[in-house]
């Protein structure tokens, strides 16, 4: 049995190395795939630290780093993946810095086979990072205008759903320590999803991966012919009619309002108006708008203004108000109206 684990682990550990290095390189294509790199990395280091009687030196602390970070990994990956918007921010470092703090911890100061209060805390951890990943794809899913994306998301969800259940009921029957059979067939699991990914990936299924993570130059794609009169009546929605001013608006109300059905809607948007998602859309109106009255009615109040447009509060406003503009809602609007015209059209 030592052998054959010995051999399975370095054949799990090579193909996601190898797997790793496919990722970077397709990150040049698709960015947000470089936070996936970081996942087979973890789990080679995972196959490395896991195996029975491991003697690693001064290698044992990085790699634990490693394998220990995963759950955060994943859940990055998932916002880079499903969020057009995404941008690797404080709360993400920050929570990185305490999962390795916590993994380290409980991988190499807690004796073995690690038990009470600190191992659950782990654990809580872990499993607590895998679901945020799943809720941040469920809430994302009404927003998205892409077809394709939206039907990953379920599987997603599914898929994850499934592996941590069965993960958590393992780890409630055998008491935290998994048999060495066990142990193994979930090494030679993550070596055919590590070979099947690395075949994958550079040519079959690179396709699909743009649909989901790249977002088209300029931000602007046409994927599919849509009804030219339900575009026109969007625009008027939009344009004439102002409804993104209302703050609860989204594309099933929208579709309600036009007395459409909900995909032909977010066809329309996608492909006549080259939208991923519909807070960007609506973004779009809202900031417009308000860049335009910071200036023309400079004598109201900044959150007089995005409650107006459709924002529920300043904090939503002032976020994707720097986003865009690159400034405040304050600093821009003690800019020259000539400058601020120029940056709002950049």
């Amino acid at each position: 049995m030592e052998t054959t684990d010995l051999i399975l682990r370095t054949m799990a550990a090579t193909q996601l190395l190898f797997l790793a290095l496919v990722l970077v390189r397709r990150a040049r294509t698709f960015p947000a795939l470089r936070y996936a790199a970081f996942l087979p990395l973890g789990l080679a280091a995972f196959a490395a630290t896991s195996a029975p009687g491991a003697q690693l030196g001064l290698l044992a602390a990085p790699l634990t780093l490693l394998c220990v970070a995963n759950p955060v990994w994943f859940w990055i990956l998932t916002e880079a993946l499903f969020d057009d918007d995404f941008r690797l921010e404080l709360r993400h470092v920050a929570a990185l810095a305490a999962m390795m703090a916590l993994g380290t911890w409980h991988e190499l100061v807690l004796p073995f086979p690690p038990q009470g209060p600190a191992h659950w805390l782990y654990l809580a951890a872990a499993v607590g990072f895998l679901a945020l990943a799943v809720v941040r794809v469920v809430r994302g899913k009404g927003g998205d205008l892409i077809e394709s994306r939206r039907r990953w998301r379920g599987g997603f969800v599914a898929a994850v759903s499934a592996y941590g259940a069965i993960a958590l009921a393992l780890m409630a029957a055998y008491g935290g320590q998994l048999p060495s059979e066990i142990a193994l067939l979930n090494i030679a699991l993550l070596f055919v999803v590590a070979l099947v990914a690395s075949v994958l990936l550079p040519g079959p299924v690179a396709p699909t991966v743009a649909k989901i993570a790249l977002p088209p130059p300029g931000g602007h794609t046409r994927p599919k012919p849509v009804d030219d009169a339900l575009l026109r009546q969007v625009r008027d929605a939009m344009e004439v009619k102002r409804l993104y001013c209302d703050e609860n608006l989204t594309v099933a109300a929208l579709a309600r309002s036009l007395g459409s059905q909900e995909y032909l809607v977010r066809r329309a948007i996608n492909g006549g108006l080259g939208y991923r998602n519909f807070n960007e859309f609506l973004h779009h109106y809202r900031l417009t708008e308000a860049a335009a009255r910071l200036h023309s009615q400079s004598h109201l109040p900044i959150l007089s203004i995005a409650l107006d447009v459709g924002y529920g509060s300043i904090g939503p406003f002032n976020r994707a108000f720097r986003r865009r503009f690159g400034v405040t809602p304050s600093e821009y609007r003690t800019q020259p109206t000539a400058t601020a015209t120029v940056s709002a059209s950049a």
